[in-house]
């Protein structure tokens, strides 16, 4: 900003654009390492932590595939006893009901208990 309070931006060239990884770089915000200093930005070829590669693995899918996954979370969140669960495996439909117990969580995932096996 200028001593007038006028900002004065300056386009840069097309070269430097195309070629400095500033640039050419997606860059991911993982909050989980942000500081009162600021946001925390990532090159999308790092280490991320699991809960930002959503996005990316959802990147080349139609539009509404990040809505439909995360509707599909919540269900599983918010389903209750009474709700029956199914899925298809070899071939076959295995059901099942949860528990009246609240999402749990290991070191690798949440899940919920069932109430009785698949």
């Amino acid at each position: 900003m200028q001593p007038d309070g006028i900002f004065r931006a300056r386009l840069l060239p097309d070269s430097i654009k195309k070629s400095d990884p500033l640039f050419t770089t997606r860059w991911v915000h993982v909050f989980e390492e942000d500081t009162p200093e600021g946001a925390v930005y990532r090159p999308d070829s790092a280490d991320l932590p699991l809960s930002r590669r959503l996005r990316e693995q959802l990147e080349d899918k139609p539009k509404g595939e990040a809505t439909k996954a995360l509707n599909g979370l919540q269900m599983i969140a918010q389903s209750g006893p009474d709700d029956v669960w199914i899925t298809f495996y070899q071939s076959k439909l295995w059901w099942t009901r949860v528990v009246s117990a609240p999402v749990e969580q290991d070191g690798i995932s949440k899940f919920r208990r069932t109430a009785q096996p698949w």
